[in-house]
């Protein structure tokens, strides 16, 4: 009995934290009933210094929200090395580019000392897609704000070590084409062939949402070398990929630095934060047909057909975590770069 009250005030402890601290995104979106749901169905778990909460190379069954503690970010590379990219504090995400990405942990997460964690299941979070996709979507929208703020504290240091490095420069052939290339509205009776093959190669939206979706975009015709999201764009806006593929890449002096290739079907998004405009470039790498929203239309779906923006906002996040997956390995590639000076 005596160990039961503990508990419960261990948890209670750590729901009023997450509640009050402005350290913990979930506040922003969650109220204090949807906070204790959350934590009646998670686990606290706690970890000794240098204990490893997720190894690299290990499918996260799930997500963890650092309570208490600190907890490094450690790569190790091919060469045996290992790099420091980072340190989570109280109220930071981790686990999240395996969970989102259903793939192996590109990094290992080690308390730095003594670290409290909410470990939410794989279960639980697909049991509340399905059944309450708003709460769904509040976690994803806690999970994404994170990950944009990191991308910007990210950016920082890698523009630090591009304008040190010994990269080329882009020609001013190249910075002339990328600034004077547009892509262009395409022709009506090319739309329908492409509307067509989006609905039969990609079922993730039902004919009805693919209609409404069709309403609120643009079929865009880019040739190559067309920089359709440049950075610190101050505004939102999402395209799916249809033909062709699109280059992530972050500039800094003339100077290019390659994150990933987006292919067909997939989304790619800019999302901006409030006084933080985004911090990546996209350039076609091919000629490419693209399905644009803008952020009127992401606002106007948002408003008015909330199953469907649930359904979007999901690949945002998908679109934006693998972003951060990019960067932080272009990180890495870079602090080796520097380690071999």
């Amino acid at each position: 009995m005596i160990e039961k009250e503990t508990n419960e005030r261990i948890t209670d402890k750590y729901i009023q934290c997450v509640y009050e601290s402005e350290n913990f995104t979930l506040n922003k979106y969650f109220d204090i009933k949807e906070i204790f749901s959350l934590f009646n169905y998670s686990q606290i778990i706690s970890y000794i210094a240098g204990k490893i909460i997720l190894k690299q190379g290990n499918k996260s069954e799930g997500i963890f929200i650092v309570l208490e503690g600190t907890v490094n970010i450690i790569e190790k590379t091919i060469g045996k090395n290992k790099f420091h990219l980072g340190t989570l504090s109280p109220g930071e995400f981790l686990g999240v580019t395996s969970y989102i990405g259903n793939e192996s942990s590109p990094t290992s997460f080690i308390a730095n000392d003594n670290v409290t964690c909410l470990f939410i299941s794989k279960t639980y979070l697909n049991m509340v897609a399905l059944i309450f996709p708003e709460i769904n979507y509040k976690i994803l929208k806690s999970i994404t704000g994170q990950v944009c703020l990191h991308l910007i504290n990210l950016h920082e240091r890698v523009i630090e070590y591009i304008a040190n490095s010994d990269m080329s420069k882009l020609s001013l052939y190249g910075r002339v084409v990328h600034s004077m290339t547009k892509p262009s509205i395409l022709q009506d009776y090319d739309i329908e062939k492409y509307k067509e093959l989006l609905k039969n190669l990609n079922t993730y939206f039902n004919e009805d949402e693919w209609s409404y979706l069709f309403k609120q975009c643009q079929f865009l015709d880019a040739p190559k070398n067309c920089k359709i999201i440049a950075e610190n764009e101050p505004s939102s806006s999402c395209y799916i990929v249809i033909r062709g593929a699109v280059q992530s890449s972050i500039m800094k002096d003339n100077k290019l630095a390659k994150l990933s290739v987006i292919g067909p079907y997939t989304l790619l998004a800019n999302i901006h934060l409030e006084n933080h405009p985004f911090t990546v470039t996209f350039i076609t790498c091919e000629s490419s047909i693209l399905l644009k929203m803008n952020e009127i239309n992401l606002k106007y779906i948002e408003k008015n057909q909330n199953q469907l923006w649930y359904k979007l906002y999901n690949l945002i996040c998908k679109s934006v975590v693998a972003l951060q997956k990019s960067i932080d390995k272009l990180d890495s590639r870079l602090q080796i770069e520097n380690y071999n000076r």
